[in-house]
């Protein structure tokens, strides 16, 4: 099987590359309210605190805004900064799997571990620490650029030059390879969770309702677009007021969404536009005529296409499952290490 400890979900993949679960890298713990007058309690932490609830089941807490919850994101930028809340994603992770699929947990099992090519040894052991326990043989890494390459079928194999834009929920990277080989490589701490964030900063300043990280993840894909013309002119949302405390109705139309977005997606031109300097012209022109391929969730965002041909010329090309990619790159990985 193969897994990714991703910054938003984690998922997992079964060698036949069919049955693919997914939960969102969230836990939420009890938390209790500041008495009237006295110092702020410091946020609660595992161990403990009572987990309340984990992937799912916490995304759904935190959409209706429970005040007794305090909600941990374990992987921060490709990287796992809550060891402990990534092992109860984890564990939630491989509760999900089907009856018929319990041998894969069985002692002496192989995984391939999908990992961000930015992080240094130590936390890659992080990423190999979330999996302890599970009764796994042996962990193989696999670099989630190559795996993604892979999972969206782009061919690496001919001498012309190849582009991939990987914009995921924490971290964004750009590739480019030949013959088989990386050739340029660079990331950003940016992903579709900056998006979010400045989607709720704007919403509480122009509207003053406050936001939920899934209420502005919710609002990113319902009217959220980078191209005019996307989606709907306008919703009516649900927030609380950030004077009274208590739940408003407000309106939002596209024009204002769609000017926070464009702003917040200029990293993206930016860390483009590094690899493409770095590129020969004969492997420029390649990419040029090809196009970019992007995968990632943010690969699902309305106009990403339009918006990033605009800035930068470059054609870009969506993967047919682009949420994916990674996952069954690495799923990819394994078969390959076995051989026939």
């Amino acid at each position: 099987m193969a897994v990714d400890a991703g910054s938003a979900h984690a998922v997992l993949a079964y060698d036949d590359g069919q049955c693919i679960l997914r939960e969102p890298s969230l836990i939420a713990l009890s938390s209790r309210r500041t008495p009237p007058g006295q110092a702020p309690l410091p946020p609660p932490s595992l161990p403990g605190s009572r987990l309340l609830a984990v992937g799912t089941e916490a995304a759904e807490l935190e959409w209706k805004n429970d005040t007794g919850a305090h909600w941990i994101r374990p992987v921060s930028h490709g990287r796992i900064v809550e060891p402990l809340a990534m092992k109860a994603v984890m564990r939630k992770l491989i509760g999900q799997a089907p009856l018929n699929r319990l041998r894969s947990f069985l002692p002496g099992s192989r995984i391939s571990l999908v990992v961000p090519p930015h992080l240094d040894e130590n936390e890659r052991g992080k990423h190999k620490e979330a999996l302890h326990g599970f009764g796994i043989r042996k962990i193989e890494l696999v670099d989630s650029t190559l795996a993604s390459a892979m999972g969206c079928g782009l061919d690496l194999s001919g001498i012309a030059g190849r582009m991939l834009l990987d914009f995921g929920g924490g971290k964004t990277s750009v590739a480019a390879f030949a013959m088989g080989a990386l050739t340029a490589w660079s990331w950003a701490p940016f992903g579709g969770g900056e998006l979010d964030r400045a989607l709720a900063a704007y919403i509480e300043h122009r509207h003053r309702v406050r936001l939920t990280a899934s209420q502005a993840e919710n609002l990113k894909l319902t009217l959220g677009s980078l191209y005019p013309g996307q989606k709907p002119e306008a919703v009516m949302l649900t927030g609380t007021d950030t004077a009274s405390g208590v739940e408003k109705n407000f309106r939002v139309d596209d024009n204002e969404i769609r000017d926070v977005l464009v702003d917040a997606c200029e990293p993206l031109v930016m860390i483009i536009q590094q690899v493409f300097e770095q590129l020969s012209p004969e492997m420029a022109a390649d990419i040029a005529q090809e196009g970019v391929a992007v995968v990632g969730g943010g690969a699902l965002l309305a106009g990403l296409p339009e918006f990033l041909m605009d800035r930068t010329g470059l054609k870009f090309k969506p993967a047919r499952d682009p949420l994916n990619a990674a996952i069954r790159g690495g799923v990819l990985s394994l078969r390959r290490k076995k051989g026939p």
